[in-house]
């Protein structure tokens, strides 16, 4: 059993939260409810008014065998409840009109009981606009309370484990137990209430139609930043290839062979005549190509005048292992 405390402004639905979510529920569950100033309720309840809640406390005391024969003290006596059922369900709208907070500073015993309503089994619903309206010692013993905060963007209802008296703050919101909450269509016809059918307009913020402009310019700065990194890459990319040509380009041209004295009496030696299956693609003129080097990363080949050629590249790999048809021995 528990002390709940429901607050929200005027329209943001806290008592229509409390019939659809509390107590049509206890209804179907077959409980014994209590409701007050809730107008032309149509839910089985028993109405009473706040001069009857004010007596929920009065009880009378039950007989018990005493075998010591020994005076109790008072708060150990069993009693039981004389206006209001036990384990019975109290709902009170507008509680600040029953217990404000500008009460006596010696509260009344319907106050100060309260600290044993569990005694009783009794569960009671306390709804308000701001705990600030409430006497102090009725939300000593609140041990849930639910807000309801109405936005441009929808409802929001936060969950205390006990009363929260900044509701409006950032930092209460941040620790409470945060959800969606939308109006139930349904319960509308289950009671009066004076703003249901009230429009209220919500201005929405600047911010809001900010938002979209925000996330454009931030994906719009992300792709230029991208591609400013990958243009700074690409000159060290190209020297790399720039370096690695130019050490093909010096390996493919051949050192000048020292000047050796020719003979007085050449003499003719006969050259075996060898037979060469050449395994290259036709597509390309060797007739131009004079030379091929690859290694593990490109492979390029050479004109007679030291020129680039351009042939594909598994083209130019068969060349330079295989040979091509035309190339000097």
């Amino acid at each position: 059993m528990s002390i709940t405390l429901i607050t929200a402004v005027p329209g943001a639905g806290k008592t229509i939260y409390a019939v659809w979510n509390i107590l049509k529920p206890a209804v179907e569950a077959g409980r014994t409810i209590y409701t007050a100033a809730i107008p032309e309720l149509k839910l089985p309840t028993i109405r009473k008014g706040y001069k009857d809640i004010r007596k929920w406390h009065e009880r009378e005391y039950i007989e018990i065998a005493n075998e010591y024969q020994q005076d109790l003290p008072e708060d150990e006596i069993p009693s039981k409840l004389l206006n209001f059922q036990e384990g019975s369900l109290i709902v009170i709208d507008e509680v600040q009109n029953l217990w404000p907070s500008g009460g006596s500073k010696e509260p009344s015993e319907d106050i100060t009981y309260l600290t044993k309503h569990r005694h009783h089994g009794l569960e009671i619903v306390l709804i308000t606009q701001a705990p600030q309206l409430v006497h102090q010692k009725v939300l000593a013993v609140v041990d849930k309370h639910l807000h309801i905060r109405k936005s441009w963007f929808g409802r929001q209802i936060f969950e205390w484990p006990e009363y929260c008296s900044t509701t409006r703050a950032v930092s209460s919101r941040m620790s409470a137990v945060r959800n969606n909450y939308k109006l139930p269509k349904q319960a509308y016809g289950l009671y009066r209430s004076a703003s249901m059918h009230v429009t209220q307009k919500m201005t929405v913020p600047i911010f809001a139609y900010l938002i979209p402009l925000i996330i454009v310019f931030v994906g719009y700065f992300a792709y230029k930043s991208y591609h400013s990194v990958m243009d700074r890459a690409k000159p060290n990319q190209e020297t790399t290839l720039i370096a690695e040509e130019k050490a093909l380009e010096k390996t493919l041209t051949p050192e000048k062979a020292p000047q050796t004295p020719q003979p007085a009496q050449p003499v003719h030696v006969p050259q075996p005549v060898r037979t060469i299956n050449y395994v290259v693609s036709d597509q390309v003129d060797w007739s131009k190509v004079g030379g091929c080097l690859s290694n593990e990363t490109q492979c390029i080949c050479y004109g007679h005048n030291a020129e680039r050629l351009v042939v594909p590249n598994e083209t130019c790999r068969i060349g330079a292992k295989h040979g091509w048809p035309g190339k000097q021995s």
